[in-house]
């Protein structure tokens, strides 16, 4: 079986999951199975990423790139005004199923950069940079500025090149132990802290703070700051 066909299985695996059961029966199906892919996009431990975050009701938010809607459930759960922005016709028929009874929602079958408001928005959420985005990661925080209104904020994150356990031989699916810290380019979707700043930085960022989930960002249980 190839990779492509491997990925294809488990994202209908995903819809079947999401068709056939209830938001609250996911963790149910998922105990009947260890794949990873599954648990990222339906495990009720990925609220931990957002769930955290001072949102407030009413705010104007969009979430870039939002898959199968994995993160969706605590804004929604907030009280803001989610536009959930998935160029994927799959996944963002997946995510209006999953959220079907969500008075707040809006799916938009959109890319990023093709999207733009008048009105503006005071957060955009941007988990991870899309796959068919590295490389245009500048380009990408720039637009994400463009769509903001004055005071609004992003929260983004990334895959820490040379995070802990990326020293104790930790590695995500596919790679060799230890091979992350001897990358020089974020194509395979690693960053350094540093670069990841100075990408921010290069296009227009300013206040900068950072947050750390731990034990990571798939299934965090705490999140830490600099204090």
């Amino acid at each position: 079986m190839t990779d492509r066909e491997r990925t294809r299985r488990r994202e209908e695996e995903v819809c079947r999951i999401i068709d056939s059961c209830r938001p609250e029966e996911y963790d149910r199906e998922l105990s009947y199975s260890d794949d990873p892919f599954l648990y990222r996009h339906l495990s009720s431990l990925r609220r931990g990423l957002l769930g955290w975050f001072p949102w407030k009701e009413g705010q104007r938010i969009l979430e870039i790139g939002a898959g199968y809607g994995g993160l969706t459930a605590p804004l929604l759960e907030a009280g803001v005004l989610l536009d959930a922005a998935e160029p994927d016709e799959t996944r963002s028929e997946a995510i209006r199923k999953r959220y079907e009874n969500a008075t707040n929602l809006r799916v938009l079958r959109r890319d990023i950069l093709t999207l733009n408001t008048e009105e503006g928005y005071d957060g955009i959420v941007l988990a991870e940079i899309p796959r068919r985005l590295r490389g245009r990661e500048e380009e990408l925080f720039r637009h994400c500025r463009s769509l903001l209104r004055n005071g609004g904020f992003l929260l983004t994150g990334f895959s820490n090149r040379f995070g802990l356990r990326r020293w104790c031989g930790a590695c995500d699916e596919g790679e060799v132990p230890f091979s992350a810290l001897e990358q020089e380019n974020a194509g395979d979707g690693l960053y350094a802290k540093s670069q990841f700043t100075a990408l921010l930085q290069d296009s227009g960022w300013e206040l900068l703070r950072w947050f750390y989930p731990f034990p990571n960002a798939l299934f965090p249980q705490a999140v830490y700051t600099d204090r």
